[in-house]
């Protein structure tokens, strides 16, 4: 039992050793990502990509020179972006989150959108969230 333990310990401790940020190019990026980001960033500049290994996934974050960080997961889809500074950019957002927000918030900038477990997350410049399910309809807001 002991080897054992200490044999696992061993191989998480070799897992986690090449586990870390890593500064890439954006041709590194999965093409998913890189068409995203084309698509929808144009008129932005790339100041950083960086992917983050670890002995389970990898993921990637990309900073935009107007402020912008997009997260990717290891496929390339995104699922977290923000600009607190401009807000986000409204272009891949569902017009029926938009029209819920342009109703409730009409003056209100979003500076956080975050797709995970089904769900979709929306912040606010007055730091209210709002989160939506799968299908855009509003669940709960909180402030």
């Amino acid at each position: 039992m002991k080897t054992f333990i200490t044999f696992s310990v061993a191989i998480m401790m070799s897992l986690t050793s090449c586990a870390g940020d890593k500064v890439i190019t954006f041709s590194l990026l999965p093409k998913t990502a890189q068409t995203f980001i084309t698509q929808n960033f144009k008129k932005s500049a790339i100041v950083y990509c960086k992917m983050d290994k670890d002995a389970f996934s990898t993921d990637y974050e990309v900073m935009m020179n107007d402020g912008t960080e997009i997260d990717f997961d290891g496929k390339g889809n995104w699922e977290k972006i923000e600009n607190k500074i401009k807000g986000v950019s409204t272009k891949f957002i569902p017009k029926q989150i938009l029209h819920t927000l342009s109703k409730k918030y009409p003056k209100q900038k979003i500076v956080e959108y975050d797709r995970s477990d089904g769900k979709i997350e929306v912040e606010l410049q007055n730091d209210i969230e709002l989160i939506f399910n799968k299908n855009y309809k509003l669940l709960k807001t909180k402030i």
